[in-house]
This record gives structure tokens, sequence and C-alpha cells, in this order.
């Protein structure tokens, strides 16, 4: 496969930057380990405006009921001369108050919205700095109330750009003891694409436990969060012209979920070489809930896989989830090698989201092709878990590209 220059200079910069010690040997097989949660040090390597925006950063100790600042990352932020004029930012505080049980529970809760705005003048005061040039980012903290342990909080940031171009950025994310999860997501934008329309929805059902999985589906061993599967589910039900491709299958939990009930042509790529390789309970899974699908799977490592006989079949993919090996350089390569087999509109997924090799890999790889970004959800847990029954495992990155052609 012959790479563009700066794709190849994109991997020695990234080889460069990578840690020394794998995380496990190069075999497409989902990644267990307890790697570090570097939430904290991720940076985001692409925005496809030079704008700027604004996302709410996650604290390195987690949220603290007791703690009342909140901090927000501001990126690409313009001379104090600029900001002092043009910016705005306004944050809306929702409290949900659920702490009463029983009969009277529905009755009792309570809905707090806090709005706080800062004028142009405040955020540049909040902002300013000795320095007259574009700042690539910085962070600001704000005191916000986010009640009690029973309380669960939504907070919305909305950084506005006037004059000539308005720009809005927003970032939301839900805090509750009861949900070991935080989501962060682009302003829902474009939704009468279908393929961002088909994700809003699918996630809406799943955050409802909603779909068409039965029971024994939900409670397969494996590596994926229960609401995880049902968002699979969903999304290949929704999705136009519905065409799967997983690496990394393991034991078929996630693979199973997105065929099951739908018709779909799925492909599957795993060697089986890590966990304990169950490759039997995968055929027997897909034996037991695969039909109505058209179903194929390659033993092979994702790297050593037969293109000649992948492209046989020359339809291409409009899901495509990897849950390999999750190195810098496994995630870079696996949108890079991969990306032709994707239709002109898809849906990338790419589960372990929580580590931060996955974040520089994947983003890394977006920037390096011609594509738009029409569409981004994030979801990361508050801490890593291989426990079967957790909604969303150890996070996921949620994209929807568009590529672009000459």
């Amino acid at each position: 496969m012959n790479l563009p220059a700066g794709i190849l200079f994109a991997i020695v910069l990234l080889s460069l930057c990578s840690h020394a010690k794998p995380l496990h040997p190069q075999a497409c097989s989902p990644d267990g380990s307890s790697n570090e949660n570097d939430n904290n040090n991720d940076q985001q390597l692409h925005h496809r405006s030079a704008l700027p925006y604004v996302r709410f950063k996650w604290p390195s100790d987690g949220l603290s009921t007791s703690s009342n600042n909140a901090e927000f990352e501001f990126h690409n932020v313009p001379p104090d001369s600029v900001t002092e004029r043009l910016l705005s930012l306004k944050i809306t505080t929702e409290l949900l108050d659920n702490s009463l049980s029983g009969p009277k529970a529905s009755a009792s809760e309570t809905t707090t919205k806090q709005t706080k705005t800062l004028t142009p003048e405040e955020l540049s005061f909040l902002l300013a700095t000795s320095d007259s040039t574009y700042r690539e980012s910085r962070t600001l903290s704000l005191p916000l109330d986010f009640g009690t342990e029973t309380s669960e909080v939504s907070v919305t940031a909305a950084l506005t750009l006037y004059g000539n171009a308005i720009s809005e950025s927003s970032v939301r994310f839900t805090y509750s003891p009861h949900k070991d999860y935080y989501e962060e997501s682009a302003p829902p934008l474009l939704l009468d694409n279908a393929h961002v329309a088909a994700v809003h929805r699918s996630l809406a059902m799943a955050s409802q436990q909603q779909s068409k999985l039965p029971a024994s589906i939900l409670s397969l061993p494996g590596m994926s969060g229960t609401t995880f599967r049902h968002f699979l589910n969903n999304l290949l039900s929704l999705v136009p012209f519905p065409s799967y491709l997983e690496i990394g299958v393991w034991a078929g939990s996630s693979f199973v979920s997105s065929i099951y009930g739908n018709n779909v042509r799925a492909v599957g790529i795993d060697n089986w070489s890590q966990f304990g390789g169950p490759k039997s309970v995968f055929l027997e899974n897909v034996n037991a809930f695969g039909s109505g699908s058209t179903v194929s799977f390659f033993e092979s490592s994702c790297w050593n896989v037969n293109h000649n006989e992948l492209k046989k079949n020359s339809q291409k993919f409009s899901v495509y989830f990897f849950d390999g090996p999750h190195e810098v350089l496994d995630h870079f390569r696996a949108i890079i090698e991969f990306y032709e087999y994707l239709e002109e509109t898809s849906v990338i997924i790419i589960d372990d989201w929580n580590f931060v090799d996955v974040r520089w890999g994947t983003l890394a790889a977006f920037e390096g092709l011609p594509l738009d970004i029409m569409y981004e959800k994030t979801i990361m847990t508050t801490q890593n878990s291989a426990v079967d029954e957790t909604e969303w495992h150890n996070g996921v990155g949620i994209f929807v590209v568009k590529k672009i052609t000459s």
C-alpha cells in the first residue's frame, strides 16, 4: 500500500511519540488491560475550524460533589483585543434532584436551572495574558454548583463569536454517582444527514435500554457494555444500506449485537490470540443469533488479512468498529489501511476511548485523510473496567465521516 508522504511523516512522528512499552503483542483482539487512564493529557488533534471553541475538561481526580469548580478548556483563543470585543460565554447548569424514592419520587423530582453569562469584557479579563497572539489552548476554572450526592447535573457551555461570522460550540456532560461515565458531544448539527440521524436515534434508544436484543445476548460474556450493545443493534437497523466491519470480535458479544434481527452483510476479523482465544464461542454465538444476515470472518491479524479476499465483494461498509490492538500506531493504521473499504459516508466506532493512545492515533489518522467529520460523540468512563455489566466498558468514540472527493 503506497502512502502519501505526509502520512508517512505522521507515522514516523507518532512512532517517536508513542510509548516504548507495548500494551500487548500486535494481534487483533480487544484490549482488556488496565492501561493508565490518561484522560487529561489528551490533545484535540482535529478541529476543522480556526474559530474558538470550548470543551469541558475532566478533572484528574474526578468530579466531587464537594467541589464548586468546573474547568473548561478553550482552544484557538484570540488575542485579548479581540476577546474583549467579540467573545461571550453562556453556561447553563441543570440540576435534577431525585433524592426521594418510592411512590412520591416522580412528584418530588425538580429541575433547577441556573444560567451564567460572561460578557466579552468579563471573559477577556478571565482569559487575559500578556500574549498578543492567538493561543492554542487555555483552561478556565469557574464556580458551579454540582449539587448533592443524589443529584444529576448537566452543564452546557456555549462560546459565541460575534462579528462577521458567528460560531457556537457546546459541551455537555452528565454527572451522577449512579452512572460510571460522562458524555461529551459536538453540537447536534446536520441532523438532516441520515447517518447522523441514525447515530442520534440509536444513542437515545440505547440510553433507555431499548433495542431488539434479548436478555440472552445482553448477558453474553464479553468486553462490551450493555448500553453499547443496544446502541450497535439500533445503529445497524437504522443506518442506510447497513454493512458492518468489526476488527477484534473476540467472543462475539458486540458482533452478534450488531447483526441480531437486522439484515446485515457483516465481516469479522480476529486471530483470537489474546484473552483465551474463544474462537469456538464466537462461532457458537454467530450460529445462534446471526440468522438473517450474511456473515463472513477472517482468522488473521488485521495487518496480515488477505485484502484480495476482502475485496472480492465490492460492496463497502457503512459501519466500521475497531477493537483491535491499542497502541498509537495501531489506531493510526486502523483508519488509514481500512479507509478504502468505507462508504462515501460511514460511521466509525472506536472502542476503549479512555486510553490516550487510542485517541491520539485515531485523531491523527483523521487529520491525514481527505474527509470531513460530520459528527462526533465521545463517551469516557470514570474508571477502566472489564465488567460485563458496565454500560460503556472503557469508553467509545463515535464518528460520522464523509470522504472528500476531488
